[in-house]
């Protein structure tokens, strides 16, 4: 139950507008590999097929077990909880832990054509700005973010209705996966 409340915690603190958040760095400058990751509209779509492969995978061995796609998830975004900014060695560690301890996760990003890398690298960008631009969607304006390319904002509201749509029920799933706690 931790876990999910501080995962809500993490997602809330990035709804915040700007300007109402204290300064939270959530990239190191010297993070290169993550800042300069761009989306694209094949790649995004090669991450969400991970998700519908694992849709149809049973994984569930308890009623405490949560999907490995939604631990993930809720791993980084306890980063922000924490205001622990993301390092190009979090890259690195997360891969390795995917490809090394999370066997289905592992086959489901091979099997859409993708790196572990490239999957923990598109995780971290679209939590990065898919609340920046569903800020913008309710009006606000903030400054623009220094930790997330302007490319990568761009390519989230050009998508919009895509991309919400993926990270919505995925936060729906894992409320789900943990009973609505």
């Amino acid at each position: 139950m931790t876990r999910v409340i501080l995962l809500w915690l993490a997602l809330a603190v990035v709804a915040i507008p700007a300007s109402a958040q204290p300064t939270i760095q959530r990239v190191r400058p010297d993070a290169r590999d993550i800042l300069a990751y761009r989306l694209a509209l094949d790649g995004f779509r090669k991450f969400t097929q991970v998700t519908t492969t694992l849709d149809g995978i049973p994984t569930r061995q308890s009623p405490d077990e949560v999907r490995p796609d939604s631990a993930f998830l809720m791993v980084l975004a306890m980063g922000f909880a924490y205001n622990t900014p993301w390092t190009d060695r979090d890259v690195a560690d997360h891969a390795a832990r995917i490809d090394s301890g999370h066997r289905e996760l592992a086959r489901a990003i091979r099997s859409a054509g993708l790196t572990s890398r490239e999957y923990v690298l598109t995780q971290m960008t679209l939590l990065l700005a898919h609340p920046v631009i569903a800020r913008k969607k309710h009006g606000l304006t903030d400054p623009p973010p220094t930790d997330v390319a302007a490319e990568n904002l761009a390519f989230v509201e050009a998508n919009w209705a895509e991309v919400d749509r993926y990270m919505t029920r995925v936060q729906q799933r894992i409320a789900g996966e943990r009973g609505g706690r």
